[in-house]
């Protein structure tokens, strides 16, 4: 809301660039960083072209249209017959969801994720630390891993660190990452 209205003070002619500076630095926001948008883009669950998601993945995949950046209503584009075929009948398989991961080592894109019985759930995409110090992050992970399911950084297993599940620990793998 404080950049709509930012943007309503802002009326100036594209000449006026010292005036468009004035009124920025008095505005009532604060100057962003990479990194603060990486965080702000991580917590909202926005993708990034390249990162969360590519050519090959469906845009309801990458919640595109709870975004808002799908129309049913207009034109022509390529991949046209799938997106409506999904909206209309039925269900992507994966989604890109929001995960809490622990403190330790940073996933590196792509990493597989697998639960205690060692089956594959997905595989972790953009990585963040927010300002109480949580490592979050954004995985593609199957539809059917419900909230709070507990998921290991594939890598970390393949490491040899002992599966605690069976000992009625949280921890799967050495690596607990929470689906959101």
């Amino acid at each position: 809301e404080a950049f709509l209205e930012l943007a309503r003070r802002l009326e100036a002619e594209t000449g006026d660039a010292e005036h468009v500076q004035q009124r920025f630095e008095s505005a009532p926001v604060r100057r962003g960083s990479r990194n603060l948008w990486n965080v702000s883009r991580v917590e909202a669950g926005r993708p990034v072209m390249g990162v969360d998601m590519d050519e090959g993945t469906i845009p309801q995949e990458a919640n595109l249209d709870t975004l808002g950046a799908i129309s049913f209503s207009k034109g022509c584009y390529t991949g046209q017959e799938t997106v409506a075929r999904v909206h209309f009948r039925g269900h992507v398989n994966r989604t890109l969801r929001r995960i809490t991961l622990p403190d330790g080592q940073v996933p590196a894109v792509g990493t597989s994720l697998v639960t205690s019985d060692d089956a594959t759930v997905g595989d972790a995409r953009s990585t963040a630390r927010n300002d109480a110090g949580t490592l979050i992050g954004l995985a593609m992970l199957r539809r059917e891993i419900a909230r709070g399911k507990v998921a290991v950084n594939a890598q970390a297993r393949s490491m040899g660190f002992r599966d605690a599940a069976a000992n009625g620990s949280n921890i799967v793998g050495g690596r607990k990452m929470t689906a959101l």
